[in-house]
Protein backbone atom coordinates (compact mmCIF):
# COMPACT_ATOMS: atom_id res chain seq x y z
CA UNK A 1 0.00 0.00 0.00
CA UNK A 2 2.72 2.22 0.64
CA UNK A 3 4.14 1.79 -2.96
CA UNK A 4 0.97 2.07 -4.69
CA UNK A 5 0.21 5.44 -2.36
CA UNK A 6 3.81 6.85 -3.01
CA UNK A 7 2.90 5.88 -6.83
CA UNK A 8 -0.18 7.53 -6.95
CA UNK A 9 -0.69 10.01 -4.62
CA UNK A 10 3.15 11.16 -3.54
CA UNK A 11 2.29 10.29 -0.27
CA UNK A 12 5.06 8.24 1.46
CA UNK A 13 3.07 6.24 4.05
CA UNK A 14 0.70 3.40 4.70
CA UNK A 15 -2.83 3.89 4.15
CA UNK A 16 -5.98 2.12 4.14
CA UNK A 17 -7.82 2.93 1.33
CA UNK A 18 -7.07 4.28 -2.44
CA UNK A 19 -9.92 5.19 -4.89
CA UNK A 20 -9.50 5.06 -8.65
CA UNK A 21 -12.75 6.26 -10.26
CA UNK A 22 -13.04 6.08 -13.34
CA UNK A 23 -14.81 9.66 -13.93
CA UNK A 24 -15.02 12.41 -11.29
CA UNK A 25 -18.29 12.04 -9.43
CA UNK A 26 -19.69 9.07 -11.25
CA UNK A 27 -23.06 8.43 -10.70
CA UNK A 28 -23.70 5.44 -10.55
CA UNK A 29 -19.80 5.13 -9.31
CA UNK A 30 -17.91 3.11 -11.21
CA UNK A 31 -14.06 2.80 -9.11
CA UNK A 32 -11.10 0.35 -8.47
CA UNK A 33 -10.20 0.56 -4.81
CA UNK A 34 -7.09 -0.70 -3.07
CA UNK A 35 -7.69 -1.92 0.62
CA UNK A 36 -4.81 -1.90 2.75
CA UNK A 37 -5.95 -4.49 5.16
CA UNK A 38 -3.06 -4.48 7.61
CA UNK A 39 -3.62 -0.80 8.40
CA UNK A 40 -7.50 -1.23 8.77
CA UNK A 41 -6.82 -3.72 11.17
CA UNK A 42 -4.41 -1.66 13.04
CA UNK A 43 -6.93 1.22 13.03
CA UNK A 44 -9.56 -0.69 14.10
CA UNK A 45 -7.41 -1.85 16.96
CA UNK A 46 -6.41 1.63 17.64
CA UNK A 47 -9.81 3.39 17.67
CA UNK A 48 -10.98 -0.15 19.85
CA UNK A 49 -13.60 -1.00 16.65
CA UNK A 50 -15.01 -4.28 15.61
CA UNK A 51 -12.91 -4.70 12.17
CA UNK A 52 -15.99 -5.24 10.12
CA UNK A 53 -17.12 -2.00 11.39
CA UNK A 54 -13.54 0.05 10.71
CA UNK A 55 -13.76 -2.20 7.10
CA UNK A 56 -17.24 -0.64 6.35
CA UNK A 57 -15.97 2.76 7.35
CA UNK A 58 -13.22 2.86 5.12
CA UNK A 59 -15.30 1.51 2.00
CA UNK A 60 -17.79 4.12 2.83
CA UNK A 61 -14.98 6.72 2.46
CA UNK A 62 -13.43 5.76 -0.78
CA UNK A 63 -16.80 5.91 -2.32
CA UNK A 64 -17.29 9.40 -0.46
CA UNK A 65 -13.75 10.02 -2.35
CA UNK A 66 -15.52 9.14 -5.47
CA UNK A 67 -18.32 11.74 -4.99
CA UNK A 68 -16.03 14.60 -4.88
CA UNK A 69 -15.89 14.32 -0.57
CA UNK A 70 -11.89 15.19 0.04
CA UNK A 71 -10.48 15.04 3.57
CA UNK A 72 -6.89 17.10 3.51
CA UNK A 73 -8.07 19.95 5.38
CA UNK A 74 -9.55 19.86 9.42
CA UNK A 75 -12.63 21.01 8.05
CA UNK A 76 -13.18 18.33 4.77
CA UNK A 77 -11.84 15.25 7.43
CA UNK A 78 -14.69 16.87 9.81
CA UNK A 79 -17.17 16.74 6.78
CA UNK A 80 -16.32 13.65 5.40
CA UNK A 81 -16.30 11.70 9.08
CA UNK A 82 -19.97 13.29 9.48
CA UNK A 83 -21.02 11.86 5.87
CA UNK A 84 -19.22 8.64 7.07
CA UNK A 85 -21.20 8.43 9.73
CA UNK A 86 -24.35 9.42 8.15
CA UNK A 87 -24.39 6.57 5.77
CA UNK A 88 -23.09 4.10 8.33
CA UNK A 89 -25.90 4.91 10.29
CA UNK A 90 -28.18 3.58 8.10
CA UNK A 91 -26.90 -0.23 9.11
CA UNK A 92 -26.88 -0.65 12.53
CA UNK A 93 -24.47 -2.90 12.68
CA UNK A 94 -22.07 -1.30 10.93
CA UNK A 95 -22.51 2.54 12.50
CA UNK A 96 -19.75 4.22 14.43
CA UNK A 97 -22.09 4.96 17.19
CA UNK A 98 -23.09 1.84 17.65
CA UNK A 99 -20.78 -0.13 20.07
CA UNK A 100 -22.96 -3.02 20.74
Amino acid sequence: MIDLNNRFLQHDYDTDIISFPEAEAPHPISADFALGWDQIREQATEVNEAYLRELHRVMVHGLLHCLGFDDKSDEDRAVMRAKEDEYLSLHPECSTWNKA
